[in-house]
């Protein structure tokens, strides 16, 4: 089976695991370039699943929440590499919800800009193939490091438009699709070749899931022999700023190098 047909297949399963509607609103390290600040054509690449995270808000504990992160390339000039290949930029740790207050929410309507998507993974592909959502992303610098004095870059997560003139309404030329550049790791559906795509202290975040043990991931790592707790403080890499991410309050962004894709899960 194709990679791509194997995506397809993946994707559509964690929709039916997920059984939510993105669209229904519940009331109530590493160094990276510097992007300039700005808009570019981008696509929606990769959707990377943490299981359930231990949670809190302004260093008071919160009941654990699953989360995620997105992956976009990014192609116009000055933000695609110097090749003139895509680059990759890509979200913190955000957590899921469908609270109208919440970043996940807001996040979901602006990228679902052609209202076809219901779940995260409709965004990649759907049943006719990959979709890798087009936008237009917008860049934007913040302050990181140890000090918070660094200047970064990383996405504004509430400045996403459709990728469409907004006089005429017509879709700009959008690039081709690359499947090479596809990211898919589902917590539900985790493979070896997906697992060894990820960087080390994404590895090491997911490892923190309080549903970790049990876990389709718990089971795929013990039988491959593979460590199964996050490695001790000070043998990774700083490569984000820590982040806290509550339920109802902005990610903050996080730019990374472009690297490898991960490969896609094979559906029995």
């Amino acid at each position: 089976m194709s990679n791509v047909a194997a995506l397809i297949a993946a994707a559509q399963q964690a929709k039916e695991i997920a059984s939510t509607d993105m669209t229904q609103a519940q009331k109530g390290g590493q160094k990276a370039r510097l992007l300039p600040e700005g808009m570019t054509i981008a696509r929606l690449v990769g959707y990377i699943e943490a299981g359930r995270q231990p949670n809190s808000y302004q260093g008071k504990p919160k009941d654990p929440v699953d989360k995620f992160r997105l992956v976009f390339a990014v192609y116009d000039e000055g933000f695609a590499n110097d090749d003139g290949t895509p680059y990759l930029v890509e979200t913190n740790w955000i957590n899921q919800g469908r609270n109208e207050k919440s970043t996940a929410y807001k996040l979901f309507k602006q990228l679902n800009w052609d209202g076809r998507a219901t779940w995260w993974t409709d965004f990649i592909a759907d049943v006719n193939g990959l979709v890798c959502q087009p936008v237009l992303l917008t860049i934007e610098h913040f302050k990181g490091g140890k000090d918070k004095k660094e200047t970064k870059s990383g996405i504004k997560l509430d400045g996403f438009l459709p990728p469409q003139d907004p006089r005429t309404r017509k879709l700009y030329d959008l690039p081709a699709i690359d499947e090479n550049l596809v990211q898919l790791f589902l917590w539900e559906f985790p493979t070896l070749e997906g697992w060894d795509g990820l960087r080390s202290f994404l590895q090491g975040d997911i490892l923190k899931a309080v549903n970790f043990p049990g876990s389709a991931l718990e089971e795929l790592l013990i039988t491959n022999g593979r460590p199964t707790t996050p490695a001790p403080k000070g043998e990774e890499p700083e490569e984000e700023d820590p982040q806290d991410d509550p339920q109802d309050a902005p990610a903050n962004p996080a730019p990374v190098q472009r690297r490898p894709a991960m490969a896609m899960p094979q559906p029995e």
